[in-house]
C-alpha cells in the first residue's frame, strides 16, 4: 500500500473516530432528551450501597461537561474511596502484626507497612468493577453516579501477590514469623474489618455535595446575542491553543460541532507522529491507529474551555460555540497518563511472568495491555530483564503465549440429539494448561452452525472440568455445532470502562487466537408412525374419507418438507395422530349443504405412551358449503388447507423449537 493511500485511510478513520466521540455513553445517559434538568434522582443504591458477604461496595459521583469523562471520574472516585479504606485497614493490620512478632524498629516497621498497604490497595483496584451507573444531564453537564463492587476473594489474591513482591524487605526486618503468616493474618481479618466499615458517606453529606454540584450546573453558560463576534467571521489562529468552532440550530449541536473541530486538530497532530512510528515498529495497522485515536481522545479533552457562545436572534444561523484547549497543558497531561500507564503496565508484566496460575497470568497480562494498549502508536519502551522492549509487544506476546498453552479435550466431539422430545446431553470438557488442570477459568458456549439451546457460561472446577448442557435443537439443520471458548471477554468486561473499549480490546485479542473446541451435533429428524381417525359424518361414506385422506396427505407432505420428518410403518419412538371430525347439515332455508370440519394433531411418545403435543383447529369448526354433501366436504377440506394447514404445521414447529 502506498504512503498516500495509507495516509488517506488514516484520515478517513480519524474523521470517523471523531464523529463517534459524541456517541460515547449515549445509552448510559438516562432519557437525555426528555429528562428535566431539574429532576435529578439520587439512586437508592448510591445512598445505601448493597450489603453482601465477602463483597465490598463503594459509591462515587462526578460532574463533567464530557459524558465519558464524567463516567470515568465517577468510577475513579468510588475506587479511590475503596483504596483509602483498604490502605488504612491494611496499614493497621500490618503494624499490629509486626509488633506482635517482635519488630521494634518503628521507622522500618512504618515504612514496610506503608509500601505493603499501598501495593495491596493499588492491586486490589484492578479487580474492582462497575456494578451500576446512572447519569443525568443538567444544562451542558453530566452528573454520573457509580457503584463499584470488589470481591474479597479477588482481594485475597491481591494480598498474596503484593506480599510476594516484598519478601526480601520482610526478611530484613528479622520478623519472628514467615511472610505467609502476615498474608493469613490480613486475609483472615479483612472480611471482619469491612463488615464494620461503611464506605458510603452519610446521606446528608452526600445531598449537600450534590446540591453544590447542582448550583454550579444551574449557573449555565453566558449566551451572547447582538453583533456577531469576531471569532465567527475571522477564525482564530493560535500556537498556544487547539481551537474548535461549531454551529448548529440547537445550542448542544453547536457545542458538539466545536468539540469535534477541536478534536480533529488534535488528531491531525497525532497523525503526523504515526509515520515515524510505523517506520520504527512493524505490525501496527491502520485499524489499530484508528482505535488508538478513539481510546485517547475521550481521555484528554476534559479541560476544554468554552470561550464564547453566540445566538443569532435576527437570522437563522442558530448558535455558534467557541472552544479552546491549552496545548501545553494537554500534552503534559497526556504525557503524565502515558508514563503512569507505562509504569503500571510494567508492574503487570512482572506479575504475569511471576504468576503460575494461567487465569491470573492472563489477567495480569491483559490488565497491563489495557493500560498501554491505547498508546499502541506511541511505542512505550521500558527496560526489562536487561534490555529495552516495547511494552505493548511484550504484553501481547505474553497473552498469545498463555493462550497457546491451553488444551481442551472432551469424550464427546460428536453427539446426536433428537429434534422432537430430545434427551438433554451433558457434555464434559477438560481444560489444561501446560499439562496441568486449569482451575476457576471462565468459559462460554456459543452456537457455531445452526442454533442449539445450550448452556451459556461456566467456570472450570478444581480438576479443570466444565460441563455444557445441550437441551434441544432450535433450527432444523441436520448437522449443527457449538463451541466452547475461553471467556476472555469476562476479563475485558470487568476492566473496561465503556462498551466501545470492550469491543476494541476484544477484537484485538481475538486476533491472537482464543482457544476453543467445536462439538458437532447431529440432529436426528423426527420419525413417526401415523394414525388417522375420521369421525362422525365424515366416516359414513368412502368418498368423504377419500377427500379427508387427500387433505391429510397434503399436511404430511408439507410437514415432512419443512421438518425433515419421516413417516414409517415400523416401530418408532413417536406417533402422530390426526383426528378429523365433521358434521354435514342441510339448510332448511337455502337447501344447501354445510360441513363443519375439525382437525386435531397429537404427538405421542411411544416409549412412555405420553401425549407430548396436542393442537386443534377452532372449536366452532371450519365451515364449507355447496349444493351437495360431497362438495360441501370438499369445500371444508379446501378451506382447511388454505387457512389452517400451514398454521398447524407451524404449531408443531414451535413445539419442536423453531424452524
Amino acid at each position: 500500500m502506498s504512503r498516500l493511500i495509507r495516509i488517506c485511510l488514516i484520515t478517513i478513520m480519524i474523521i470517523i473516530s471523531v464523529s463517534m466521540v459524541n456517541s460515547i455513553s449515549k445509552d448510559l445517559i438516562a432519557k437525555k432528551d426528555n429528562k428535566s434538568t431539574t429532576d435529578l434522582e439520587i439512586p437508592k443504591w448510591f445512598l445505601n450501597p448493597p450489603k453482601e458477604d465477602r463483597v465490598i461496595y463503594a459509591t462515587g459521583y462526578a460532574m463533567k461537561k464530557n459524558p465519558q469523562m464524567a463516567i470515568i471520574s465517577a468510577g475513579d472516585n468510588a475506587r479511590s474511596e475503596i483504596s483509602r479504606v483498604i490502605q488504612v485497614k491494611v496499614t493497621t493490620m500490618t503494624n499490629d502484626f509486626l509488633e506482635d512478632v517482635g519488630v521494634n524498629n518503628e521507622r522500618q516497621s512504618s515504612e514496610f507497612s506503608e509500601v505493603v498497604s499501598k501495593s495491596i490497595a493499588s492491586n486490589t483496584l484492578y479487580f474492582s468493577k462497575i456494578e451500576k451507573q446512572k447519569a443525568f444531564k443538567k444544562g451542558d453537564k453530566y452528573i454520573v453516579y457509580a457503584l463499584i463492587r470488589l470481591d474479597l476473594d479477588e482481594m485475597t489474591k491481591a494480598v498474596d501477590n503484593s506480599l510476594k513482591n516484598f519478601s526480601n524487605e520482610y526478611n530484613e526486618l528479622n520478623a519472628g514469623k514467615g511472610l505467609e503468616d502476615l498474608a493469613d493474618e490480613i486475609k483472615g481479618k479483612i472480611t471482619k474489618a469491612f463488615k464494620k466499615t461503611s464506605i458510603a458517606k452519610k446521606e446528608k453529606e452526600i445531598k449537600k455535595e450534590i446540591e453544590k454540584l447542582e448550583e454550579k450546573a444551574q449557573q449555565g453558560d453566558v449566551i451572547e446575542t447582538g453583533k456577531k463576534p469576531d471569532w465567527i467571521e475571522d477564525y482564530p489562529i493560535s500556537s498556544e491553543y487547539y481551537i474548535g468552532i461549531g454551529q448548529g440550530k440547537a445550542m448542544q449541536q453547536a457545542k458538539d460541532g466545536g468539540i469535534n473541530t477541536l478534536v480533529t486538530q488534535i488528531e491531525v497532530n497525532v497523525k503526523s507522529e504515526i509515520n515515524d512510528f510505523i517506520k520504527e515498529t512493524d505490525g501496527v495497522t491502520e485499524e489499530e491507529i484508528s482505535q488508538n485515536i478513539k481510546l485517547t481522545v475521550k481521555e484528554n479533552i476534559e479541560d476544554l474551555e468554552l470561550v464564547g457562545l453566540w445566538k443569532d436572534t435576527k437570522g437563522d444561523e442558530g448558535y455558534w460555540a467557541y472552544y479552546r484547549l491549552n496545548i501545553e497543558a494537554y500534552k503534559r497531561r497526556q504525557l503524565e497518563k502515558m508514563e503512569n500507564a507505562k509504569r503500571n503496565g510494567l508492574d503487570f508484566l512482572k506479575k504475569c511472568d511471576a504468576e503460575v496460575d494461567p487465569a491470573l497470568k492472563f489477567k495480569y497480562a491483559f490488565l497491563g495491555y489495557y493500560l498501554v494498549g491505547k498508546y499502541v502508536t506511541r511505542a512505550l519502551k521500558v527496560d526489562y530483564n536487561g534490555k529495552e522492549v516495547i511494552l505493548v509487544n511484550e504484553l501481547t506476546e505474553r497473552m498469545q503465549k498463555i493462550m497457546s498453552g491451553f488444551s481442551i479435550n472432551t469424550s464427546f466431539p460428536k453427539i446426536e440429539i433428537d429434534k422432537i422430545n430430545p434427551k438433554a446431553m451433558d457434555i464434559k470438557f477438560n481444560i489444561k494448561h501446560s499439562q496441568k488442570p486449569v482451575i476457576n477459568f471462565p468459559v462460554k458456549f456459543m452456537n457455531n452452525k445452526g442454533e442449539l439451546e445450550i448452556s451459556k457460561k461456566a467456570i472450570t472446577d478444581s480438576n479443570g472440568n466444565v460441563n455444557c448442557i445441550v437441551s434441544k435443537a432450535i433450527s432444523s439443520e441436520a448437522m449443527q455445532s457449538f463451541l466452547l471458548q475461553l471467556d476472555i471477554s469476562s476479563f475485558i468486561e470487568d476492566t473496561a470502562e465503556s462498551e466501545e473499549d470492550i469491543v476494541i480490546f476484544y477484537n484485538r485479542i481475538s486476533k491472537l487466537g482464543i482457544p476453543s473446541k467445536e462439538i458437532i451435533v447431529k440432529v436426528n429428524p423426527p420419525v413417526f408412525t401415523y394414525d388417522l381417525a375420521i369421525e362422525e359424518d365424515l366416516n359414513f361414506e368412502p368418498k368423504y374419507q377419500k377427500i379427508v385422506k387427500s387433505m391429510c396427505s397434503n399436511f404430511k407432505n408439507l410437514f415432512s418438507k419443512k421438518t425433515n420428518a419421516k413417516f414409517t410403518d415400523e416401530k418408532a419412538n413417536l406417533k402422530m395422530e390426526m383426528i378429523v371430525n365433521g358434521t354435514i347439515n342441510q339448510s332448511s332455508r337455502s337447501g344447501q349443504y354445510f360441513t363443519r370440519l375439525g382437525v386435531t394433531i397429537n404427538i405421542i411418545d411411544t416409549k412412555s405412551n405420553e401425549e407430548i403435543f396436542s393442537k386443534s383447529t377452532p372449536s366452532k369448526g371450519i365451515k364449507g358449503g355447496s349444493v351437495t354433501e360431497e362438495k360441501s366436504v370438499r369445500a371444508a377440506c379446501e378451506k382447511y388447507l388454505d387457512q389452517y394447514n400451514e398454521k398447524m404445521i407451524q404449531y408443531v414447529l414451535d413445539f419442536m423449537g423453531g424452524n
